[in-house]
């Protein structure tokens, strides 16, 4: 009886996570061979492991029996004698725990490995390149519009400087014409973390277009920042936020403009007065807030790169794109 009835609770679970539209698997319950959950990706090259380890089943789970495990290994010798990509890394650090529910270029995203991690941060252009090394996605439901991922995760610190990164990629436009639309991220490098216990984290969604993303890629990646250490990361129960809003319907009816965009530093945001500003760089760390912003107030900014600027008043809100040159 007791068997019957876990199977039924299992088999009312997938139909609840089909009709939400959810990631397949997304409490990490099913295995393949005990190596890798059901419906995920990891690091391999044919039928070779890059880093065997890295990916791993355990028990510490926030909800059901199990959670995946994410840990930085050593590169799997046999695999790195077919792949000349690997030799530049394997004495300078290892391979990190990295698993998404989308289909890997494994020969591209080995190229770009060694950017993604730099003196102790995230490089934010290599973040965005993860994006066309991903194919496969999540297809999102037509009527909903995209909120955010949330879940739970459990870190680990080895050494000063380890990192992780979990990051939602959504897309719009054709196989021939795709593109990254929104980015959804969550660092370790931009968020206050307890280690050792589990804590939910969530992930807004920050809109790049004003197209509304029809696909989702989920990536989880963690990062030692020395050839020895080995942080882990578990996560559990990972999901897909929805609200009743449009993105491009926000972004036509909405009167809020950054002007000018491009931007050399100095701009100003049209908007209701009274209104809070905040601004965050591509990693989502927040390099600017302002909690009564008068419409038309000149705001500076030093460093180039991509900013999301968000505007809310009455607890509408809406976040726009800026590039500072």
């Amino acid at each position: 009886m007791k068997k019957v009835i876990i199977t039924l609770l299992g088999a009312f679970a997938m139909i609840f996570s089909v009709n939400a539209q959810n990631f397949q698997n997304n409490g990490f319950e099913n295995w393949s061979n005990n190596t890798t959950p059901s419906n995920w990706n990891g690091l391999k090259f044919m039928n070779y492991e890059l880093a065997p380890g890295s990916i791993s089943r355990t028990n510490d789970a926030h909800g059901g029996d199990y959670a995946v495990k994410l840990q930085p290994k050593d590169v799997n010798q046999t695999a790195s004698s077919f792949i000349s990509e690997l030799a530049p890394m394997l004495d300078t650090m290892k391979v990190p725990g990295f698993i998404t529910n989308g289909n890997i270029d494994i020969l591209a995203l080995i190229q770009m490995i060694p950017s993604l991690s730099n003196a102790g941060s995230l490089d934010p252009n290599a973040l965005m390149a993860l994006g066309n090394c991903l194919t496969g996605g999540l297809a999102l439901p037509a009527d909903q519009t995209v909120a955010g991922i949330s879940g739970y995760i459990n870190y680990t610190e080895a050494s000063a400087g380890d990192m992780f990164a979990i990051v939602g990629l959504f897309y719009a436009g054709t196989d021939t014409n795709r593109q990254v639309v929104a980015i959804a991220p969550y660092l370790s490098l931009s968020q206050s973390v307890t280690q050792g216990s589990y804590q939910q984290f969530n992930a807004p969604i920050m809109p790049i277009g004003t197209e509304n993303p029809t696909e989702a890629i989920f990536i989880a990646v963690v990062i030692s920042s020395t050839s020895t250490g080995e942080p882990s990361l578990l996560l559990d129960d990972v999901s897909i936020d929805y609200t009743t809003n449009s993105l491009s319907n926000l972004a036509k009816t909405n009167d809020i403009a950054i002007y000018p965009n491009p931007s050399t530093g100095n701009f100003t945001v049209n908007c209701d007065n009274g209104s809070a500003l905040k601004v965050c760089n591509m990693l989502g760390q927040e390099v600017l807030a302002i909690d009564n912003y008068q419409s038309g107030s000149s705001i500076s900014i030093d460093k180039k790169g991509m900013y999301f600027v968000n505007v809310s008043k009455g607890g509408k809100q809406i976040t726009k794109k800026l590039i500072v040159k």
